[in-house]
């Protein structure tokens, strides 16, 4: 919220200073002449008409000022409504008790995993867009686009500050391709293609996975995997604010995430989007339902004490359900710095 309100005051200001202008020419312009008998000066303003159109014109711009300063104020209180009625669906998250919940039915734990996962917190983001996708007509859904949260004024401000990293293209560049128009650097990475090392004017990729340790690749995959923080390290972006991490890695996201958490690769990520595989992608991974739902819902709970909020859950339609639930949904988490 600071970035934005930074944006429309140096906006208003902008309004303003015109208007400071034209006063001063209009005084420049002025012809003074002395009054018979009266010693006192008189002042008479010779004002060309050309003059006065950009004059109205700038008293407009300065309605448009009251008028974003109005909406500023609105959206300051909807947004704080919104963070009231959060703080209860966080506390119940916080709460839940998953240590020792290894007979805990399979049904339960995945009917709790999902009670929190559909909930997205509305007071941390005001400005929430999709990024890329495209319509696949088998399935009759879009696939392949991410939430983000433009609050961030770094990615569409064009200025050089965003860093996007992206895990799992396959053949589908439409994110990447989108916030790499908007002005950002995009490092991508995907061990089952091969393209060229670059890619319109700020994409880098290259053929590497990402998983929870450093692991050599098989079944279709070539090369090999390597944590986050390891990658990040290779590029040189360990301090470095990574705008939002876009992760599709088909299933190893459960470990991957609780080794972001431990190794402190998401310190100065703001915001991150991935695709969570459950069953039974779980029995592929050696998980039963039980571990994987509670070992997910342990990491929610620990990424909401390092300041991360779900703001966004989307199921994947072009995947079918198990028991009745969508077994692939996209989950946007960030962190909440703008509206707190």
């Amino acid at each position: 919220m600071k970035m934005l309100r930074l944006v429309r005051l140096r906006t208003c200001i902008f309004c303003l200073l015109p208007l400071v202008c034209a006063v001063g020419l209009l005084l420049a312009l002025g012809i003074r002449s002395r009054g018979a008998g009266s010693g006192e000066e008189a002042v008479m303003v010779i004002v060309p008409p050309t003059f006065l159109s950009p004059l109205v014109k700038q008293f407009s711009s300065m309605e448009q000022c009251r008028e974003w300063e109005q909406r500023e104020q609105a959206t300051k209180r909807m947004m704080e409504l919104f963070r009231q009625r959060d703080k209860e669906d966080i506390d119940r998250v916080m709460k839940l008790e998953l240590k020792g919940k290894s007979k805990m039915l399979s049904s339960a734990a995945r009917n709790i995993f999902y009670q929190v996962t559909s909930s997205p917190s509305r007071g941390v983001c005001n400005n929430l867009r999709k990024v890329g996708g495209a319509w696949v007509q088998k399935e009759g859904a879009n696939d392949g686009g991410k939430f983000v949260c433009f609050d961030d004024l770094d990615i569409w401000a064009d200025q050089g500050k965003c860093l996007i990293y992206s895990f799992g293209i396959s053949t589908d560049w439409t994110f990447e391709d989108q916030m790499d128009q908007l002005g950002c650097t995009v490092h991508a990475f995907d061990p089952t293609v091969d393209y060229g090392s670059s890619r319109g004017r700020g994409i880098h990729f290259t053929r590497l996975g990402l998983a929870d340790r450093h692991t050599k690749l098989e079944d279709g995959a070539m090369g090999t995997a390597f944590t986050l923080d390891t990658i990040m390290t290779g590029n040189n972006h360990s301090n470095s604010v990574i705008n939002y991490l876009k992760v599709d890695i088909e299933g190893w996201e459960v470990g991957a995430l609780e080794q972001w958490i431990v190794s402190g690769a998401l310190t100065h990520v703001r915001q991150f989007g991935l695709e969570l595989h459950t069953a039974p992608v779980f029995y592929d991974m050696g998980l039963d339902p039980v571990t994987g739902f509670t070992r997910l819902l342990t990491s929610i709970q620990k990424l909401y004490r390092l300041g991360f909020r779900l703001v966004s859950y989307e199921p994947n339609l072009t995947a079918p359900k198990t028991n009745g639930y969508y077994q692939f949904f996209e989950l946007v988490f960030m962190r909440d710095v703008f509206w707190n």
